[in-house]
C-alpha cells in the first residue's frame, strides 16, 4: 500500500521548488519446506555416516512480516538560462524487507532480510547548446544506505565443512559516491553521436561478519567494493544516415559498452564483467513505404569475458561468458 504526493512550484521566473513524498506499507509473508526425498543429501553432507532417512527436513519457515516508511524529495532548480538547468536534491528512499525465496538447506537461509534505507544528495547540470543540436547532462551524488540488502555467499554450516550457498542478509552501512554525464550530439545532418560515462565508488562503510549466524565465504571488510558497481562504465554510439535514390535512406552505426571489473556477491572474491561489447550495424529503410532491412554484428571482436558468476543455493558455482560474435539480418515492417 502506498500513498504519494509531488508538487513543483514555480517561486520565481528562474527557481522551481520539486517536491515529494510517499507513504509505503508493505507486508511479506513465508511458508516453505525444503525436503530431502531419498535421504542421500543428508548423508553425504553428514559425512556418509549414519541412517538413511528419506524425507528428511532440511529447512523449514512459515513467518510473516509488515514494515512501514515515509520517503522524501526536496529538489531545488534553477534555470541559469532557457538552456542550461542547474539543480540539487535530497531525497530519501526505502525497500521492503522481504524474505529469501530460493531453495535453501538451511532455514536460517530464509531468514526475513530487513528494509533498505537509502539517503541520496545530488548535483547536477542538463543544457543544451548550437540550437539544440548538443545536449550535455551532467550530475554528482552521494548516496548513503542503510540495511543495504545483498547477495551473499555463505557456509551452510561449519566452516569448510559444508557447501557454499546463497543467501540475502543486510549490510549495516554502505556509501556509493559517483560522478555520471551524457552528451548527444547532431554535428551534421543525418550524423549522431551518444556518450555515456559513470565512475562509482561504491564500498562497504561498516563491516559484516555473518548472515543469521551463517558464516560469509570471506568477511565483509570496511571499504569492500559492492556488487555489481563497477569503477568505470562507458558506452558509445555513432549513427549516420544519408537519403539515396527512390526514397531510401542508407545508415551505418557503430557503438561499444564498456564495463570495469565487479563481484556478485559481497563475500565471494569472484570478479567478472571486464570488457568491451563492440557492435555496428549497415542498413537501408523507406520510410514512406514503412520497412527497414539491416545487417549487423554484435561482440565484434569476439572476445569471450566472464560477464556473470555466483555460488548457487545449492553449492553449485554458475558462471556466464559473453556470447562469440554473432552476425544476423532484420528485415522489419510497420503495419
Amino acid at each position: 500500500t502506498g500513498l504519494y504526493a509531488h508538487a513543483e512550484t514555480h517561486v520565481s521566473k528562474r527557481w522551481t521548488l520539486v517536491t515529494g513524498l510517499r507513504y509505503s506499507h508493505d507486508e511479506a509473508a513465508f511458508d516453505g519446506k525444503t525436503i530431502d526425498p531419498t535421504g542421500l543429501l543428508t548423508f553425504a553432507a553428514n559425512n556418509f555416516s549414519g541412517p538413511i532417512v528419506p524425507n528428511t527436513v532440511l529447512a523449514a519457515l512459515d513467518q510473516s512480516r509488515s514494515s512501514q516508511n515515509v520517503s522524501y524529495r526536496l529538489e531545488p532548480e534553477y534555470h541559469l538560462s532557457d538552456k542550461i538547468l542547474l539543480y540539487a536534491s535530497v531525497a530519501t528512499a526505502y525497500k521492503a524487507g522481504i524474505f529469501y525465496g530460493q531453495p535453501a538447506q538451511v532455514s536460517v537461509d530464509w531468514g526475513y532480510v530487513n528494509p533498505e534505507h537509502v539517503r541520496t544528495t545530488e548535483f547536477g547540470l542538463k543544457s543544451r547548446f548550437f540550437a539544440d543540436s548538443l545536449q550535455f547532462n551532467a550530475a554528482v551524488f552521494d548516496t548513503d544506505i542503510r540495511d543495504r540488502q545483498s547477495s551473499l555467499s555463505l557456509w551452510a554450516g561449519p566452516v569448510g565443512t559444508q557447501p557454499l550457498i546463497a543467501g540475502l542478509g543486510n549490510v549495516p552501512r554502505s556509501r556509493i559516491d559517483g560522478v555520471e554525464s551524457s552528451i548527444e550530439w547532431r554535428p551534421l545532418t543525418g550524423l549522431e553521436v551518444h556518450l555515456g560515462a559513470t565512475y562509482l565508488h561504491a564500498r562497504v562503510t561498516e563491516s559484516l561478519t555473518n548472515d543469521n549466524g551463517l558464516a560469509l565465504f570471506t568477511p565483509v571488510a570496511v571499504g569492500q567494493m559492492l556488487p555489481d558497481a563497477p569503477t568505470f562504465s562507458g558506452t558509445w554510439l555513432v549513427q549516420y544516415e544519408h537519403s539515396v535514390a527512390g526514397g531510401l535512406r542508407a545508415y551505418a552505426q557503430a557503438n561499444d559498452h564498456y564495463s570495469g571489473a565487479e563481484h556478485p556477491y559481497l563475500a565471494d572474491p569472484t570478479t567478472f564483467g571486464r570488457g568491451h561489447s563492440l557492435g555496428a550495424r549497415l542498413g537501408l529503410r523507406n520510410p514512406a513505404e514503412r520497412w527497414d532491412t539491416s545487417l549487423w554484428v554484435t561482440n565484434l571482436t569476439d572476445t569471450r569475458p566472464l560477464t556473470y558468476a555466483y555460488a548457487g543455493s545449492e553449492g553449485q558455482q554458475s558462471s556466464y561468458y559473453q556470447k562469440p560474435r554473432s552476425v544476423g539480418v532484420n528485415l522489419t515492417y510497420h503495419f
